[in-house]
């Protein structure tokens, strides 16, 4: 979830003092990830997938260059090419595990009508957090 709109959720939510610890696992947590995800295209992950430009991206995301690269004829076994993969899903599945386990204690701490306006603002599926 971008910063501006972390913020713009804490703000409509009026947390008090007591729930902004609770709040700023979440918000780390997600921010985390986002981060998490963008440097993956600068990284050897992203530089060891030929399919993947390390300079195109599309909200942080590698974008599939048009030759195809190691999935079409690049060098080295099928398991080989499957390695870089591997550890991107990995890091992945890692830092969507870590925003899961971030929203439980926050909601725990929210008020009904906080805990609606924050079900209704991260209700867009995993790719808007």
């Amino acid at each position: 979830m971008p910063a501006e709109r972390l913020t713009a959720l804490q703000d409509d939510l009026v947390l008090a003092p007591a729930q902004l610890p609770r709040w700023n696992a979440f918000a780390d947590a997600t921010q985390a990830m986002g981060k998490g995800m963008g440097m993956m295209q600068g990284s050897e992950i992203a530089e060891d997938m030929p399919m993947y430009s390390g300079t195109a991206t599309q909200r942080g995301m590698p974008m599939p260059r048009s030759d195809h690269g190691a999935m079409m004829g690049q060098a080295g076994s099928l398991l080989e090419r499957l390695d870089p993969h591997q550890s991107m899903l990995t890091a992945q599945l890692d830092a969507v595990r870590k925003v899961k386990s971030a929203p439980s204690p926050l909601s725990s701490a929210l008020t009904l009508a906080q805990t609606a306006k924050f079900d209704a603002a991260t209700n867009c599926g995993p790719r808007r957090l």
